[in-house]
């Protein structure tokens, strides 16, 4: 009986420890790369040190208005997140310029509190707590995604003006 008991205790423990960290924050999101020593948003060794995003639904999602061929293949995955892909990306500038970065594609399921915001052009920029990051997050509720943009400081302008459609 003591060990039913017990077993039982050690069950449910497992199980609210495992429900406490389901959820990520934004900020968590943002700071994750500092934690992870990438040294910019082109550290390719500290990205290809990730593990295997498996892509079993064709590929990550791409925010709406991104060209999927500025992203660059293939995606990694969050550690210990499977759901989470990391891929590094380059939107081309006028006359061969462009801005790199890295964008995170995390399920609207697995973020507690959501951004307000629904594109990268409307987000707040935040630096990461390192500085080392110029970040931005966006809720699009089409694909179910939250988007975690990281740029290298002082990029993140050129992006959003990258990113504002165009008059034909």
């Amino acid at each position: 009986m003591v060990g039913l008991v017990l077993l039982i205790g050690t069950g449910l423990a497992w199980q609210s420890r495992l429900a406490k960290t389901e959820s990520l924050t934004v900020e968590q999101l943002r700071n994750w790369p500092d934690a992870r020593q990438f040294e910019s948003v082109d550290d390719f060794e500290a990205l290809a040190a990730l593990p295997e995003w498996i892509e079993s639904q064709g590929g990550p999602p791409v925010p709406a208005g991104w060209d999927p061929a500025w992203m660059r293949r293939p995606a990694r995955g969050w550690p210990s997140r499977n759901t989470i892909a990391v891929t590094a990306f380059r939107v081309p500038l006028a006359q061969r310029d462009s801005v790199s970065g890295l964008l995170l594609a995390v399920p609207i399921n697995d973020v507690d509190q959501v951004p307000t915001a629904h594109h990268a052009t409307g987000a707040r920029p935040r630096y990461s707590r390192s500085g080392r990051f110029s970040t931005t997050a966006w809720t699009d509720n089409a694909s179910g995604t939250v988007f975690v943009c990281l740029v290298a400081p002082g990029q993140f302008e050129r992006l959003r003006r990258a990113l504002v459609p165009r008059p034909v």
